[in-house]
C-alpha cells in the first residue's frame, strides 16, 4: 500500500476491514506466572599481583509483581570478597561477607501519586554490623503523568522511617544497639528505549536525632538488551560521607585497614559495577509501571 500511496495512485486502492468476532483479550490468557517476573544476577571481579589476590562475589535473586494498582517486589543478595597476601611464603586471607533481604511495596494513588513501603534487614561485618534492619514509608511525585512515562520519567520521593543496628562492637558514640529516625530526599529520572535504559538519582540522607549526621549521594547506571532476557549492566555512585554512626570505638591496626576487615571514617565513596542479568517469567504482563524506579 505505501508504494502505490507514493506513486500517487491511491484512487485504484480500495481497503475492506472485516469485523472480527470472537477475539482473545488479555484477560482471558491463563498466565502460569500470574503477573510475577524473576531475575537472577551475578557479579564478579578478580584482580591479583604477585604478593596478593582479590575475589569480588556478588550473587543476587528476584522477584517482582506489577500491576497497575501495585508493585511488590523482594530481593536477597550475597555478597564475599576475598583477599589473599603473600607474605614470606605464609598466605594471609581476609574475608568480607554481607548478606540482606530488601522488600518493597508500591500503591497507585493517581496520575501523578504513588505511596510506598521499605523494608530491609541483613548483616555486614566490614560494617560493624552484627544484625540491621529499617523500615521507611514513603510519598512519589513525577513530573510526567504515570499513564504517559512508559519512556522517560522525573520523580521527585521523601521517605522517612527508623534505622535499627545491633553492632559488633561499641560504636564511636557509645552504642552497641540503637534505634534512630532517618528521613530521605530522591530526585531521580529515566530514559528507556528499546535498546535498553539509562537512570540516575541525587538523594540526601539525615538521621533526625542529630541533623549534622547527613550524606549526599549521585548514582548513574544503565542496562542494554543483548537478547531475550539478557542484559549488560553498567553503573556508577559516588557518596559524600557525614553519617557513619556504625563506626567501631577505638584504634584502627594496620593489619585491619590492609586487611579491609573494618571499616573507618570516610569523607567519600564511589563505586563501579559491571555484571549481567537474566530475567523470566511473565511474558503477558503489559502493564508498565514506573513507580519508585523498581
Amino acid at each position: 500500500i505505501r508504494y502505490w500511496i507514493k506513486k500517487g495512485h491511491t484512487d485504484v486502492v480500495t481497503i475492506i476491514v472485516e469485523e472480527r468476532v470472537g477475539e482473545v483479550e488479555l484477560e482471558d490468557i491463563e498466565d502460569p506466572w500470574n503477573s510475577w517476573v524473576f531475575e537472577i544476577n551475578a557479579r564478579g571481579r578478580i584482580e591479583g599481583e604477585q604478593s596478593k589476590s582479590e575475589l569480588d562475589l556478588n550473587l543476587s535473586v528476584s522477584a517482582k509483581r506489577v500491576t497497575e494498582k501495585n508493585k511488590f517486589a523482594i530481593r536477597a543478595s550475597f555478597n564475599e570478597e576475598k583477599s589473599t597476601f603473600n607474605y614470606e611464603d605464609n598466605d594471609i586471607i581476609a574475608t568480607q561477607t554481607s548478606r540482606n533481604i530488601n522488600i518493597s511495596d508500591v500503591i497507585s494513588i493517581g496520575g501523578n501519586w504513588s505511596a510506598g513501603a521499605f523494608g530491609r534487614v541483613g548483616s555486614s561485618i566490614y560494617r560493624n554490623q552484627d544484625f540491621y534492619w529499617e523500615f521507611k514509608p514513603a510519598l512519589e511525585f513525577n513530573f510526567f503523568d504515570y499513564s504517559k512515562s512508559a519512556q522517560k520519567q522525573l520523580v521527585l520521593s521523601y521517605r522517612n522511617g527508623i534505622v535499627s543496628n545491633d553492632y559488633i562492637e561499641m560504636t564511636v558514640f557509645g552504642e552497641l544497639k540503637e534505634d534512630r529516625w532517618e528521613h530521605e530526599l530522591n530526585l531521580g529520572g529515566t530514559v528507556k528505549e528499546r535498546w535498553g535504559n539509562i537512570y540516575g538519582e541525587a538523594s540526601f540522607e539525615q538521621f533526625l536525632h542529630d541533623t549534622t549526621l547527613n550524606a549526599f549521594k549521585f548514582y548513574l547506571g544503565t542496562s542494554v538488551r543483548l537478547f531475550k532476557g539478557f542484559n549488560f549492566n553498567l553503573s556508577g555512585d559516588y557518596s559524600i560521607i557525614g553519617n557513619q554512626i556504625n563506626l567501631p570505638a577505638g584504634d584502627v591496626s594496620l593489619e585491619e585497614l590492609l586487611l579491609q576487615q573494618q571499616q573507618i571514617a570516610s569523607g567519600f565513596d564511589y563505586t563501579l559495577r559491571v555484571g549481567i542479568s537474566y530475567s523470566f517469567g511473565s511474558i503477558y504482563n503489559t502493564i508498565v509501571n514506573p513507580r519508585f524506579n523498581f
